[in-house]
């Protein structure tokens, strides 16, 4: 007795069917008639999975042996209405009907073993399992059986399970626009009125409600075959629980639309290059492929290079062979916005007819055994890199979910570079791994303006200089763009923790300006081209510039910081480090520093004998006792207010305007030699007798609580 397996039957003829017109579809199937049984059983469904009920119970698929006279196949058809024939190579399968009765085993059983018949296979349709399978018994999804060998595909849906914003065209055979899986995820066109009879978009297409059939010219687009059901469901099909609570049927992406373009209805395929121009056009985001053929189409290469907002997702082919050498299109095409799948198994391996090709095909994804929708609301295991492709669609959906200004090219850079690293892959597949759903995502997510930048003032600023939203993908082009960040929060605001993650993805930052945010930490290591750094009152324990050669201006006024390194910084013009704890600096080597202001430190001491181009040199609040003035010629202004000073000569600064000194030990003050001076602070201090003799232009002099102070 002959063994049946899951959907064999329709699955021969669906397949077999799209090898007509040098177009097939990508499934698990040779034109080779003696291989069709055999390629089929190898590689379909696992026995043991759901029991079948017959849907055209009555329907019957028949390949008769070679020399089969017109006589013997006439009196078969006297039993048998024939109602289809289909050609393979050089062979033909008949799809035959009995009339009045169901196909029953006996009659299964008795035509192959008739001399004239090579095999009668019955055309199944698949009910609601029994089993309850959670959504670990989809494999693809996570493997329980062989752990890690799936596309990872539940940590994806903690980003994202698809926003309807997102249109997948899926050019097939058409969809089941009833199937309950799939008849909310459908694609609306807008913009048409269905059934007036009128092109109202004017896109050139009556009444295309939900998408079109190129192969029938008309918006028909019923799925005859399943494969076009089939491939959509893995895509968006609505989480299903069959006869359980659980979850046993879902697409990667449910809550996406599909946009059902139809090629192929009774095994002729017509209109791909108007299929994937009429997808760009009303704009699919991505574009599943599951079909192939030998000879390729430069105008339907030239429009995917072209459609520049579109990510194709192309199956690689089930001929088994290296498509490097002998290449299938659209999978052969290498476009920056084109993907080309091959079909893993549940074990890890590349799938016996999987094509393959170091160059061509860039990933690998769970394509065998793969149960989802099929027609009249029914669900069907298939095997097929027809399966791979959409698990690629559905995960280039997500990112472009989570991610909406992501470039095709960049998902593309994410899918590659995420992969699941194999053993098998490295030397046959381009990518060398297959598909990591949550990696992608996961990656794809932390593109996002928001997630590369977690603080929201900084995110909101990042996506304004670059025209996006904050949840907009971050690209290196975008970085590139970024000069100046300058950000001030509230007083009332600042004790509130924030972050400076993402910072450091700014290389071109030149001036950083973030004011009164508690960060707490910020790396600016890698903001070699900074050139102005303003941190001021922002939690900071450190800092470290080390990496920062081009400062000119820095400033980290009210911080908590102890130490700062500035050895590295010899264009330095202004250093503010006022209201920290830093015990110490070395500024001997930032000669070309014009205004240095310490005050309200630790500071014992500070040698600016170096800085000769010191104008602007504050000190104040610190435990100075003695300072060096005598080389800073071009000094103007002067704090020193608040230490231990019991002297200070400022006799070699004969520009200083400014003097602060008070709250000192100060017990005279020579300040003959600083004719410009027109500020004077001395308040708290011991000075017995202040000559301003020379000092024409003072008009601002206190002198309170220095007693029996003689102001001369």
């Amino acid at each position: 007795m002959k063994t049946f397996k899951i959907g064999g039957a329709a699955f021969i003829i669906a397949s077999a069917l799209f090898l007509a017109g040098g177009n097939t579809y990508a499934e698990e199937l040779s034109p080779v008639k003696e291989k069709i049984i055999s390629e089929f059983q190898e590689e379909t469904i696992d026995q043991e999975q759901e029991k079948l009920a017959k849907g055209e119970e009555n329907l019957i698929y028949v390949q008769f042996k070679a020399g089969i006279s017109a006589t013997e196949k006439l009196a078969f058809e006297r039993t048998f209405e024939l109602k289809n024939k289909i050609d393979i190579g050089s062979a033909e399968i008949y799809q035959y009907r009995l009339p009045d009765q169901v196909v029953s085993e006996e009659v299964l059983v008795a035509l192959n073993q008739s001399d004239i018949i090579n095999f009668a296979e019955p055309e199944y349709k698949v009910t609601p399992s029994q089993e309850a399978i959670d959504l670990s018994g989809i494999w693809g999804f996570q493997n329980i059986e062989f752990p890690g060998i799936d596309a990872n595909v539940s940590p994806a849906w903690n980003y994202t399970k698809g926003s309807p914003e997102v249109v997948v065209a899926v050019i097939d055979s058409g969809i089941d626009l009833n199937h309950p899986a799939l008849k909310d995820r459908i694609w609306v066109n807008k913009d048409e009125i269905p059934g007036d009879g009128i092109d109202n978009d004017k896109n050139g297409y009556i009444d295309d409600e939900n998408g079109w059939n190129f192969n029938q010219n008309n918006n028909d687009l019923m799925d005859t075959m399943g494969h076009g059901t089939h491939v959509s469901g893995i895509i968006a099909a609505g989480q299903q629980a069959i006869n359980s609570s659980k979850i046993n049927v879902s697409g990667l992406a449910p809550n996406v639309k599909i946009m059902p373009i139809r090629i192929f209805t009774t095994g002729e395929s017509a209109g791909t290059t108007a299929a994937i121009r009429y997808a760009i056009n009303n704009g699919a985001l991505v574009t599943n492929m599951s079909f192939s053929s030998t000879g390729n189409s430069a105008t339907r290469e030239a429009l995917m290079k072209e459609a520049t907002n579109t990510i194709f997702a192309s199956a690689a082919g089930n001929n088994g062979m290296n498509i490097d050498i002998t290449p299938i299109y659209p999978a052969a095409l290498r476009l920056s916005n084109n993907i080309s799948v091959a079909n893993m198994t549940n074990k890890g391996t590349l799938s016996s007819r999987s094509n393959y090709g170091i160059k061509n095909v860039d990933i690998a994804a769970p394509g065998s055994g793969i149960y989802n929708t099929f027609l009249n609301g029914g669900y069907m295991t298939y095997s097929g890199t027809s399966m791979a492709a959409p698990y690629v669609a559905g995960t280039a959906a997500l990112i472009r979910s989570i991610s909406p200004t992501l470039t095709p090219a960049e998902i593309k850079q994410i899918i590659e570079s995420t992969v699941t690293p194999s053993l098998i892959f490295p030397n046959i597949i381009k990518s060398g791994g297959f598909l990591n759903t949550g990696k992608a995502v996961e990656l794809a997510a932390s593109n996002t303006i928001q997630g590369v930048f977690p603080e929201p003032a900084l995110a909101t600023e990042i996506a304004r200089q670059v025209g996006k939203q904050v949840t907009d993908v971050f690209t290196p082009t975008d970085a590139e763009k970024i000069t100046t960040i300058t950000l001030k929060r509230a007083t009332g605001e600042a004790s509130k923790p924030a972050s400076a993650e993402g910072i450091q993805r700014l290389k071109n930052l030149r001036t950083l300006d973030i004011r009164q945010f508690n960060l707490g930490t910020i790396d600016v290591s890698n903001n070699k081209l900074l050139e102005t750094l303003t941190l001021e009152y922002d939690g900071l324990n450190n800092i470290d510039v080390s990496n920062n050669p081009d400062l000119k201006y820095f400033d980290v006024t009210g911080n908590n910081i102890t130490a700062v390194n500035l050895r590295n910084q010899p264009n330095l013009l202004h250093c503010d480090i006022q209201n920290n704890k830093i015990s110490s600096i070395d500024i001997h080597k930032n000669l070309d520093l014009v205004q240095f202001h310490a005050t309200n430190n630790d500071l014992a001491s500070v040698d600016v004998t170096a800085n000769t181009a010191l104008v602007n040199l504050a000190v104040g609040g610190n435990k100075l006792s003695t300072l060096n003035l005598s080389k800073l010629v071009n000094l103007k202004r002067l704090t020193i207010s608040a230490n231990k000073f019991s002297f200070i000569d400022v006799r070699n600064n004969p520009l200083l305007d400014y003097f602060s000194a008070g709250a000192n030990q100060l017990t005279a003050l020579d300040i003959s030699r600083n004719p410009k001076l027109v500020y004077l602070d001395v308040n708290n201090n011991q000075i017995k007798e202040l000559d301003i003799s020379r000092n024409p232009v003072l008009t601002q002099l206190y002198t309170s609580y220095n007693p029996g102070i003689v102001i001369r």
